[in-house]
Formats: C-alpha cells, structure tokens, sequence
C-alpha cells in the first residue's frame, strides 16, 4: 500500500470517518525509520484468549466472520497494517504492526509538502511515534524529524533481504486456516496480544 493511497483502505473498511523482532511502541518517545511499503490485513479481537486473529476472509471460511452467534462488530474484522522499520534504539530492523492511528498520521507525512517522501515511496527521515496512555485510551502522535537522513550500506543491504510484507501476511492466514478454534483457542494462528501490543518470538518462527 502506498501510504498517501490510504483513502482507498479507509472506504473498504469503513473507517477515518468521525529479521526477526516485532517492533512493539514504549511508553514515550519511539524513533523509528520506515524502511518498506506497509500492507494492511484485517483481524479478529477473541476477548476469550485476549488474542488478536488473522482474518482469511468470510468467503475463505473465517471461522470469526461466519459466527452468527456473535454480535456483528465483533464479526466484523478491523485493518491493522504491517511493514519493517528500524529500531532507533539498537539499529535492528523489526516488523511493526500498527492500527489506523499511526499509519493515518504517516499518510499525512506523505501527501504533505513540507515532509514529501521519495520515489520508493517511502520517507527519506526518520520519524518518533510518541505513545500516551492505557487500553482504549492509548494515543499516539507521528513526528518527522526535521532533516532527512541516509540509509548506511549495511541497512540497504539488510532491507534487500527482508521479505516481503505481503508474504508475512499471506503466511499469517495459511496459518488460520489451518487451525481450528475449540475452546476459545486458533492452534497454529498468528496472535497478538492486544493488550499489550506485544508479539512473541515464537509467533513469528516460520514465516
């Protein structure tokens, strides 16, 4: 997804309206550099394992879209979005997977005249996602550094190798439609702990 084509994302889904490590957003300051192309996915909150779900689509047998015993907004999968960065703090490239919030903010980086990102698509500078508060009242605030900055050899060498974002999300929902929910639980499912925002190594061995 190109970030200053998200106006197409936002009537799909009906919102905007009113390496190896999982890159997870600290309370305060977060310095990050985007090194790839975001793509959206949508997922599933199951408030009975506390989880986030990799949605594989109603048509595909989504186990969450077609339960009728759920309210329809809990049936109804939200877009989150996922792409590599590099972590600031150790220089390590990690995948990100962030909400509406953060990548609306991004987009408006992007479609804007002072902070224009590069050919690729991409921004030529780093950016500090600024994180506040708790749960639902989580906020978080994008700011471009001021000077565009180069990438070393060594990251572009790096960011060649790292695969795809859109291959990471095909491997998320081969993984759901593997797995069976019983008792509340997806064996095999890419999860995500949506109270801390947080992802295990272990989730990601594999993809």
């Amino acid at each position: 997804m190109e970030f200053n084509e998200l106006d197409k994302v936002e009537e799909e889904y009906g919102i905007g309206k009113g390496s190896g490590d999982w890159f997870n957003f600290k309370d305060g300051l977060n310095k990050i550099r985007i090194v790839t192309l975001f793509e959206v996915f949508a997922q599933h909150w199951d408030n009975t394992i506390k989880k986030s779900i990799a949605c594989v689509g109603k048509e595909n047998g989504c186990v969450y879209c077609n339960d009728m015993s759920l309210e329809e907004k809990k049936r109804k999968p939200r877009p989150q979005w996922i792409g590599w960065v590099i972590d600031r703090t150790d220089g390590e490239l990690k995948l990100l997977k962030t909400g509406y919030s953060v990548i609306k903010q991004v987009s408006e980086l992007a479609n804007s005249d002072d902070y224009k990102f590069g050919k690729d698509g991409l921004p030529l500078y780093d950016i500090t996602v600024k994180k506040s508060g708790e749960g639902l009242q989580t906020e978080y605030s994008v700011i471009a550094d001021r000077k565009d900055s180069k990438l070393t050899d060594i990251e572009k060498e790096k960011i060649e190798s790292l695969k795809h974002p859109l291959q990471i999300i095909v491997a998320m929902k081969e993984k759901s439609e593997k797995g069976e929910r019983k008792e509340g639980e997806i064996p095999n499912a890419p999860v995500f702990n949506e109270e801390s925002g947080e992802i295990t190594d272990e989730e990601i061995q594999g993809i």
